[in-house]
């Protein structure tokens, strides 16, 4: 069984490499995503969708999407195997080397779940550096929290964060505010002994990876956001989703 566990990872590399080849031609965009509910569903609504695909459709350039794990999309773009992906903090993207998108595709708020009888003592920022807090990959160091530090759990799954908290594991779960909303969804009853505070802002990107046909990709996305903007059709997209828009003050 364990000699099977390589060989299977090499088959299924193998075979994103290929198809990621065929994808990739000089009118088509291969984009790795995870889903996120609200920003990259897999029925092709969301926010990101949207946005994305409009961008590159304004330039004439089709978008071919696959779905994954969000640290195997970006593995893909680390190696080039892959044109774009996102969202991604500006710190990520300076850190990895990766081309950033001009204007960030989303600034949401994050906010911290906590149970209700720490609220006497909540001092924000203050109070996350001091117990223990989950949350899924980047989110930590969006504000200002260090994702290496052993009172910082990184998970794969948002219910896997959930379950940590209410299984008194950990302190904190923090995540994005749209995000957060939709865990909880299936579990109006955490409301009755966890409240949920603000701790901040962040602010996700596209990225590409470096090299000439990354720059091609995301200028033309650049191009593409900045045509919608001056069409007067990409604002109404962000007010649909009630999101924060990017291009306030840009004629």
């Amino acid at each position: 069984m364990n000699a099977e566990v390589p060989v299977k990872k090499i088959i299924f590399f193998f075979c994103i490499s290929f198809f990621s080849a065929i994808a990739r031609g000089d009118s088509s965009v291969l984009w790795v995503t995870e889903e996120w509910k609200g920003f990259t569903d897999f029925d092709g609504s969301g926010i990101y969708n949207t946005v994305v695909r409009m961008a590159f459709a304004q330039q004439g350039l089709d978008v071919q999407q696959e779905y994954m794990p969000f640290a195997r999309s970006l593995y893909l773009i680390d190696t080039r195997r892959a044109d774009f992906a996102g969202g991604v903090s500006a710190g990520v993207a300076i850190r990895k080397g990766y081309l950033r998108s001009d204007y960030p595709i989303a600034t949401t708020r994050i906010q911290a779940l906590f149970h209700r009888e720490k609220l006497p003592d909540w001092k924000g920022i203050d109070s996350l550096k001091s117990g223990i807090v989950v949350a899924s990959s980047y989110q930590p160091e969006q504000i200002g929290l260090n994702s290496e530090s052993n009172l910082v759990e990184i998970v794969d799954s948002r219910e896997q964060a959930l379950n940590m908290l209410l299984s008194g594991r950990v302190s904190y779960f923090i995540d994005d505010e749209k995000v957060l909303n939709t865990t909880l969804q299936s579990r109006p009853d955490v409301y009755n002994d966890y409240v949920v505070r603000n701790v901040g802002y962040s602010q996700y990107f596209m990225v590409s990876p470096p090299g000439k046909r990354g720059l091609k990709i995301m200028s033309a996305y650049n191009r593409g956001i900045i045509k919608l903007h001056q069409s007067g059709d990409l604002k109404p997209i962000y007010d649909r989703y009630h999101m924060r828009y990017p291009l306030n003050g840009l004629r």
